[in-house]
Parts: C-alpha cells; sequence; structure tokens
C-alpha cells in the first residue's frame, strides 16, 4: 500500500530541500520512528508518497545532522575555562523591580539551600509586594509558601454539609469542578452541588495539568493531594497544617471547619521529600476572644526512607504594634507576629542563617529594614539595608489634619430633602439639608404584626402568655449630593440632584492656590446617581411565665436583610472618567464642551467616544447576573405582592350596577428614568367576594381611559365589592409607575330619594362619602406643658361638631405589661352649632399637662353623619423637653364617624301648608341589658331641623 502525507515547505530547516523530507511511522514494539521507503516527493501537490505496511502514527520529517566542530590544535599547556574569584559568590544581591501589567513594585530575596537529588530542595526567600499589605516580614514582605484558601470575595463560606457552598483557591488561583451531569461550576455561581468524597477540582486557567483532588467527606476533614504532570505529589492540609475554627450555620448548629491547607508534604517519584511543620496558635484580640493564626516553624528535606539532610527552622516571637484581625472565614483568624530569623542546617549542622531588623513606619506599621546573612560560625557575611519613600513623612511626625484648614464653599444650590417638620432650629444639626461633604434622602415602609395566646386566669398582667411577631421594612436611599470628580482633572466636584436633572460644579484651583466651584452644569444623560435598596424581614415568638406582677420572659427573633445597591459610580473602562453602574448597564462618561467651553459630563451606553472605548470581542459570561432561584423565592415569600384594594360594601338588597373609567397615570417631568424601564404595567380588577366580574391589564405607557364598567350584580346587604389594582400578574412584577386614575360609582336599581348631606339613597360615589383617616396620638416628654396651634374649617353642618383633645399616659410599662395607672381623659373639647361656621389658623390651645399626660389624639365627633370631607383640622403640637429644647410635631385629626347604616330611612315629603312638624319616635328593645345613647335627629337635605337624645 501507498500513503500520502503533505508537507509545510516554509517549515523546511534552514540548508535542506524538499528532497530530504522523508515519511516516519511510529513503532510501538521498538519506541522509535522508522523512516518509509519513499516512493517521490511531489512537489507541486507538496506532498510525500511512501510505501508501507503499517497504519500507527505517521509524521513527514528531516534528519538533521550534528554541526561537526571546528578542528583546532592542542597545546599541552593551554587553561581553559578557568574563571576569575568573585568575591560575591553565594551572596544574594536583589535585582531591581521590574515594570509588570499590575502596576506594583516586585522585589525577590531567595535563601541559598544546599543542593538535592532531582531538585528536591526547600524553595523558599522573600517576596515583596508593594500591593502586598502587612505580612509576616512588615508592611509588603512575606514569605510565600503555597497554600489552598477558601475564596471570600463573596462573602463568608456558608459551610453547609450537604451542598458545596465554598469557592477554593490554590495559591490564588480559583479552583472550579464538575457536577453529576458533567457541567463546569463554581460554589458562587448557579445551582449548588450535593457534596462528596474524593472530588476533583480543575485550575480555570489553561496549560496546568495537574491532578487536584479533595479528600474527605465534610469541611471538617477535607485534605487535599495535588499531582502535577511530572509525578510529584503535594500535600495539602492534615494535621498541624490547616486553619480551623468554630461556626454556627443558619439552624443554630455549631460546626468545627477548615478555611487553610497549608502546603504539608512534596514527594516525587522516588520518594524524595519536602516537609513543612507549621505552629498553629491561638492569638489574643480583646475580650477574651482568640483568632487563629499558623506560622511556618520548620521545613524538612531528605531522600526517600531516611531521616532529612536539610533543615529550615523559623523564629519570631515579636508581636506587631498594629494587629489584623479578620471574620472573613466566619471565625476569627489573624498574622500578627514577625519572623526574626531563619537557620538552614545540613547533615545536623548550621550551614548559614538568616536576620532580619525593622523599625516603626508611618501610622505604627513595622517595616523591614535589613537582612543580614551570617554563615556556619554565625559570622555576619553579607547585609541588604532597605529605605522607603516616606510619603506621609512618618519621620518628622505624622499630623493627620492640618492646623490651618482650608475653607471650600460648595455653594447652596438649595437642596433638601423635603421634610414636612424639619427640626431647623436645633442647632442646624437635625436640618433636612446635606452637608458640604454630600447627601442621600430615604424613604422607608414598614409594618409589624403580632400574635399571642394565653391562659384567661383574670390577671391584667401579661404573664402566662406566648406568641409570635412579623416585621417587615424596606428603605431606598438615593443620592442628593456628592464630591466625586466626574470630569477627570483629579479634583473632587459637586454632584448633585435637582429637578429631576443632576448637575456638577467642577472644582477649580486658583493661581493662588485658592479652591473655588465653579457655575452649575447640567450632566447629560443620567438623572440619578446612587440608589440603594434594604429589607428586613423579622420573625420572633416569645413566652411569659409568672404570678401576678413578677414575669419572666424568653424569646427569640431572626432577622434577615438584604441591601443591593444598584446606582453607583466607578471607572469601569479605565479610562480616568467615572461611569455610572446603573441596574446593570453601564454608561460610559465622555466630555463634550458647550458654547462656553464648559466641560459637560456625558453618559451613553456605547465607550465608543470615551477615551478608553471596550472593544466587544467575545462573549459576555452572564451567569455572575443569574438570580438564584432560591433567593428569589425566599424574597417573593417575605415581600409577597399586595394589591391596593377600595372595598365597598352594600348597605341593603338590591341590583347594582358599576360604571366608570381607568387609566394609568403617565409619569410627571421629576421621574426616575432607570426604575421607569422596570415598569411593567398594571392589572385592573373588579370582583364581588372572590369572583372577578371584569379585568383589564394596562401596558407601561399606555394613559388611554378605558371604561370599567358591570351591570346587573345582584347583592345582599353586607356583601362586597372590591376594587383591585394588581402590579402585575407575575409574583416578579415591580410596583413601579403603577399609580391610576380610577374612580368607580356604584348605583342600585330602583327610584332614587336625595338624603341629608346631599347624598343619593342609590347612588355612590368615593368623593362624595370617603374620607380618609388615621387614628393617631403625638407623644411628649412626661409632665410637659403643651401648645397646640391648629387650623379648622367647618361650613354649616346638619348637625353639631365637637371637637375634642384626648390626653392620655402609657398603656404599658417598660416590659410591656399594662399600666395600673393608665389615665384617658378628655382635656379639650368645643361644639360648634350646625348653622355656625369656621375659617381660620386662630384655634390654638394652651394645656398645662398637671397629670403628667404622655399622648395626645385630636377628635372630630356628632352625634349623627354630617357632611365630614368639607370638615379639617390641621393641629400641630409643641413642648419642650427636660433639656429646654422645643419640638413640634403634626398630628392628623381622627374622625368618629358612623360608618355602619343599620336602616335606610326614607325621606318625609312636606306639602305647603304644613308649618309644624311633630315626630314621634317609637324605641323596641331587643335586649333589657343595653345601654347608651340614641339621638333622633330631623335633617334637610343641608340643614337641621331638630334632634333628640335618649338615654337607655
Amino acid at each position: 500500500a501507498t500513503v500520502k502525507i503533505k508537507y509545510d515547505r516554509t517549515r523546511i530547516p534552514s540548508g535542506y530541500t524538499e528532497d530530504d523530507i522523508r515519511t516516519y511511522y511510529y513503532d510501538p514494539a521498538e519506541k522509535h520512528w522508522v523512516a518509509l521507503e519513499r516512493v517521490r516527493v511531489d512537489k507541486k501537490e507538496e506532498c510525500v508518497v511512501s510505501k508501507t505496511t503499517h497504519f500507527t502514527d505517521m509524521i513527514n520529517g528531516v534528519i538533521q545532522a550534528p554541526e561537526s566542530p571546528q578542528t583546532e590544535g592542542f597545546a599541552p599547556t593551554m587553561m581553559n575555562d578557568i574563571k576569575a574569584a568573585d568575591p560575591t559568590a553565594k551572596l544574594n544581591v536583589i535585582a531591581p523591580p521590574s515594570a509588570n501589567n499590575r502596576g506594583s513594585a516586585n522585589l525577590q530575596y531567595p535563601f541559598e539551600m544546599p543542593p538535592a537529588r532531582n531538585g528536591m530542595q526547600p524553595s523558599l526567600g522573600l517576596q515583596y509586594s508593594s500591593e502586598g499589605g502587612n505580612g509576616w516580614l512588615g508592611e509588603g514582605w512575606n514569605i510565600s509558601v503555597p497554600s489552598i484558601t477558601l475564596d471570600t470575595r463573596w462573602g463568608v463560606p456558608r459551610y453547609d454539609q450537604a451542598k458545596e457552598t465554598e469557592t477554593y483557591l490554590l495559591s490564588g488561583s480559583m479552583l472550579s469542578t464538575m457536577d453529576d451531569n458533567g457541567q463546569m461550576g463554581v460554589a458562587h455561581r448557579g445551582e449548588k452541588m450535593n457534596r462528596k468524597a474524593d472530588r476533583q477540582f480543575y485550575t480555570r486557567q489553561g496549560g496546568d495539568f495537574s491532578r487536584i483532588i479533595r479528600k474527605g467527606d465534610s469541611p471538617a476533614n477535607y485534605y487535599w493531594e495535588v499531582t502535577d504532570k511530572q509525578g510529584v505529589k503535594y500535600i495539602y492540609g492534615g494535621d498541624g497544617a490547616v486553619v480551623k475554627g468554630n461556626v454556627t450555620d443558619a439552624s443554630g448548629n455549631t460546626h468545627e471547619v477548615i478555611a487553610e491547607w497549608k502546603l504539608k508534604r512534596v514527594e516525587e517519584l522516588h520518594g524524595d521529600y519536602i516537609e513543612y511543620v507549621y505552629d498553629i496558635v491561638d492569638e489574643d484580640v480583646r475580650g477574651g476572644l482568640k483568632a487563629k493564626a499558623a506560622y511556618l516553624k520548620e521545613v524538612h528535606a531528605g531522600n526517600a526512607g531516611q531521616e532529612p539532610h536539610t533543615v529550615v527552622l523559623f523564629d519570631g516571637n515579636k508581636v506587631k504594634q498594629v494587629k489584623n484581625n479578620n471574620a472573613r472565614y466566619g471565625f476569627l483568624a489573624s498574622s500578627n507576629k514577625l519572623l526574626e530569623k531563619v537557620t538552614v542546617n545540613f547533615q545536623g549542622e548550621t550551614l548559614r542563617s538568616y536576620a532580619f531588623d525593622y523599625k516603626e513606619g508611618a501610622f505604627h506599621k513595622e517595616m523591614l529594614t535589613g537582612v543580614r546573612q551570617y554563615d556556619n560560625n554565625g559570622k555576619e557575611v553579607s547585609f541588604q539595608n532597605f529605605d522607603y519613600y516616606d510619603d506621609v513623612q512618618a519621620d518628622k511626625g505624622y499630623v493627620p489634619f492640618k492646623d490651618d484648614s482650608e475653607k471650600w464653599n460648595t455653594h447652596d444650590d438649595g437642596l433638601d430633602a423635603g421634610f414636612i417638620n424639619p427640626l431647623k432650629a436645633v442647632s442646624k444639626r437635625f436640618s433636612d439639608k446635606p452637608t458640604a461633604l454630600g447627601g442621600t434622602t430615604s424613604s422607608s415602609v414598614s409594618g409589624s404584626f403580632y400574635a399571642g395566646v394565653g391562659v384567661v386566669d383574670g390577671s391584667p398582667w401579661k404573664s402566662n402568655t406566648m406568641g409570635g411577631s412579623y416585621s417587615y421594612s424596606s428603605d431606598t436611599s438615593k443620592g442628593l449630593s456628592a464630591l466625586v470628580d466626574l470630569n477627570g482633572d483629579g479634583l473632587p466636584d459637586k454632584v448633585y440632584k435637582s429637578g429631576g436633572s443632576v448637575y456638577y460644579r467642577p472644582q477649580i484651583k486658583t493661581d493662588n492656590g485658592e479652591v473655588v466651584y465653579g457655575e452649575p452644569v447640567k450632566v447629560k444623560g443620567i438623572s440619578n446617581f446612587s440608589t440603594t435598596k434594604s429589607s428586613t424581614n423579622t420573625f420572633g415568638a416569645n413566652a411569659v411565665v409568672g404570678w401576678d406582677v413578677l414575669t419572666a420572659v424568653v424569646g427569640t427573633d431572626k432577622s434577615t436583610t438584604k441591601t443591593k445597591t444598584t446606582q453607583y459610580f466607578s471607572d469601569i473602562n479605565g479610562d480616568g472618567l467615572v461611569d455610572l453602574v446603573s441596574n446593570g448597564k453601564v454608561y460610559f462618561n465622555h466630555l463634550e464642551f458647550d458654547g462656553s467651553g464648559n466641560a459637560v459630563p456625558t453618559f451613553t451606553l456605547s465607550s465608543a467616544d470615551t477615551p478608553s472605548p471596550i472593544i466587544y470581542g467575545g462573549k459576555v459570561d452572564t451567569s455572575v447576573m443569574e438570580v438564584s432561584k432560591d433567593e428569589q423565592a425566599e424574597a417573593i415569600k417575605n415581600s409577597p405582592m399586595e394589591d391596593i384594594v377600595r372595598v365597598w360594601q352594600a348597605p341593603k338588597d338590591g341590583t347594582v350596577s358599576v360604571t366608570g373609567q381607568v387609566s394609568l397615570i403617565a409619569p410627571t417631568d421629576d421621574y426616575d428614568a432607570d426604575e421607569y424601564q422596570k415598569a411593567d404595567g398594571v392589572r385592573i380588577a373588579i370582583q364581588k367576594g372572590g369572583n372577578e366580574l371584569w379585568n383589564k391589564t394596562i401596558a407601561k405607557g399606555d394613559n388611554s381611559p378605558y371604561s370599567a364598567a358591570v351591570s346587573s350584580v345582584d347583592v345582599k346587604r353586607g356583601d362586597r365589592i372590591y376594587f383591585r389594582v394588581q402590579s402585575g400578574s407575575e409574583e416578579t412584577s415591580n410596583g413601579s409607575f403603577d399609580k391610576v386614575n380610577w374612580s368607580p360609582t356604584i348605583t342600585y336599581a330602583g327610584e332614587s330619594n336625595i338624603l341629608p348631606n346631599g347624598l343619593s339613597s342609590t347612588e355612590y360615589k368615593p368623593e362624595d362619602g370617603a374620607i380618609y383617616d388615621v387614628n393617631t396620638s403625638a407623644n411628649v416628654e412626661n409632665g410637659s406643658s403643651v401648645e397646640v396651634r391648629s387650623a379648622f374649617h367647618k361650613p354649616v353642618t346638619t348637625d353639631d361638631v365637637v371637637l375634642s383633645i384626648i390626653g392620655s399616659n402609657e398603656k404599658k410599662d417598660s416590659d410591656g405589661n399594662d399600666n395600673p395607672n393608665y389615665i384617658e381623659k378628655t382635656v379639650f373639647a368645643r361644639t360648634l352649632k350646625a348653622n355656625e361656621t369656621f375659617n381660620g389658623d386662630s384655634l390654638n390651645i394652651s394645656l398645662e399637662n398637671t397629670e403628667k399626660l404622655t399622648n395626645f389624639s385630636f377628635e372630630i365627633s356628632s352625634t349623627s353623619n354630617v357632611d365630614w370631607k368639607n370638615i379639617g383640622w390641621q393641629a400641630s403640637v409643641t413642648y419642650k423637653d427636660s433639656a429646654n429644647v422645643e419640638h413640634t410635631m403634626a398630628v392628623p385629626a381622627h374622625y368618629k364617624t358612623f360608618a355602619k347604616a343599620l336602616a335606610e330611612g326614607k325621606p318625609y315629603l312636606t306639602t305647603a301648608t304644613e308649618t309644624i312638624l311633630v315626630v314621634s319616635p317609637v324605641l323596641t328593645l331587643s335586649d333589657n341589658s343595653i345601654n347608651g345613647q340614641v339621638t333622633l335627629t330631623a335633617k334637610t337635605e343641608d340643614a337641621l331641623i331638630g334632634k333628640k337624645s335618649f338615654n337607655i
């Protein structure tokens, strides 16, 4: 048989031609390549044709003959390769740092070790990085020994006993693993994998073909075996080579877990080894707390089956002045000692040693100033000294704040949070204006619920009860002003929001060094610059046991808070201009110039106009933005969708129809454009009981009016019709821009009569009879006198109106028990006759508060229903606390109405000749134990004719 294999002419070695190419096959028995019998070289097709009886691996190749050395004459007295004496031999000389892609300065100082077979001598030395932080040898210096650690960039590890919840780093390189379906993944992304023993991991960077096996079956006993492609085995962890501590999981159970696995042993194929020994200690923090620390103690190197020939000892008990402790692993860890000496022993004798000198630098941090090398007799043979650039001039005495402060006038741009009652009089500390450094506006919504059961023993106390509680709060904070370098000149500009737009005042340094802020410039492309949202869910349970006033309370609360920042400044493309990250999108900043030459920061979704455009050449990994299904389900459970519902209750039997129009209200000029992108419209529904009678879905941006009508609905007295506004039909629908304009009218079939206060007996409109009522009180300091300033308006009404101020002390004591000395009384009352009108701001009242009442509420009442919507009482309470600081708070009035009609009367139509009307009431009691007052009123449509009260 013949075989034809192509070749590449450009890869023929210099000095050879196509005629030198032969085809070779691999002989597995002989374990070398054998040339085939060549038939010809087809130079046109660029292939070699050969005869073959073998069908193994084949290649085309050229056998290069080695070059022959030139012939030289030999002289017996000639000496070659004799080097001159080098006094610096075996003395470490540190090479200067070279440039790298991180912008950091790096140095290495290797320790000289005795050579060993197959390179199995310890590779140890000092490493310096200007980004290294506080290490074992002070600021920036450390001894790097490979280890496997937990990656805490995504938060504290959970250490779940059944699922993979930890991400690992091998000497700083992230490890991934494979699930049961063959899909690669890491613990902080996607679905959680089940734990299993002897799981294999892989480096995420190509080119490393090491076999990485995690041994053990739980976070408490894992250790690692790593085998490289040369067959060298590395053991990480095991007894004496781990950093471990105790953590408490979400269920309240405490477990011992491992967070760091130090390199313990390296062993090559022939059994030669290197062993690492560590000192695992508990370091004092404060208050009795301890932190876990691991320090390299000894390193042993030896041949297979023999005692170590090389032993390296590490000594150091000096404690740093500035101690660093962290709890990123879920328990406290530290590294607060300094290395003082390294000794290298060979075959039981000291070979050389290294000592380290330190000094105190800026901020009380230790700085390595020198390394001294000693020979086997303890004589110093070399030294290295280190000087550092004194950025803060610590040698001259560091002063954190200048004695002569600078005054920056960022201008008053009329910014405030819009408080109803800003406390501006209290040394300006509680004003609603932001400071010169910046400010945010926050809005909060919260609610709580408690339910309990107890023994009915006649006791007024809370003893022998138990119950549960739930509370929810949601907060949204938006940036009002901030100091940010927006134009890229390195100076912090004033950035603020006003009237739905973002402006900035550039900071300018004058020729004489004075700092001033320029005129405001409107920023293009963004309407907000900072938004943070958080929600808290709290579940609790408690039990109260005791007798009479002696009680003991045991309880527990579980609170979960989630915070998400959806808008923030960050220089994404590294061009020196801060960009805006908004809801997962990046708005890139570039400068344009207006007609006056002002730099106008302009934000767009494209980076093409920026000095550093991003080239989109690959697929974006969206897995980092994937929402966890478990987390989303928990959020939906804790914060379910809530509809806005208006309820009408039928006052009588009959048949009704519903009419009206509904429309989605368009956003105003001052609105958050980014939030509007997430709006998803509303769903409107009319239902009776549990049955929907009509519904309509209105999409975002559709502001057209739609008819919302149903007819011929049979109702019984007490039936309810619900008018429901839903944020959407999905669990994940949001409540953004879901305001609607909807005023339904309900009409009974049949004859209509005019009732007092202009109401109809068959037609019901929200604007005719609905009032918005808040029953709350003002809480004042115990014993304080109270000044009430109020505005009251009242037209002619169909009954007398009574204004009352109700005062009381606390119903409960500080332990939550009933107060036996509770008082509630009317401290002010004024009656205004039906035909009396009042419209002014002069209703001011002084209350001495001799009974030390702490709560004051305001009430509007009458003996019958009047036109409540035309009566208003806007009151505020002012008092002084024990520090003589005045406090003022607004208190809405409570309307005491008769909301439930027991029967509908019929109007009596008088004749022109009737001048006197006699009304004779007939009262029938179904229960002789009834006590109270009944008032009979006679009214026209808009006036009171007469009334009579009866005490029963």
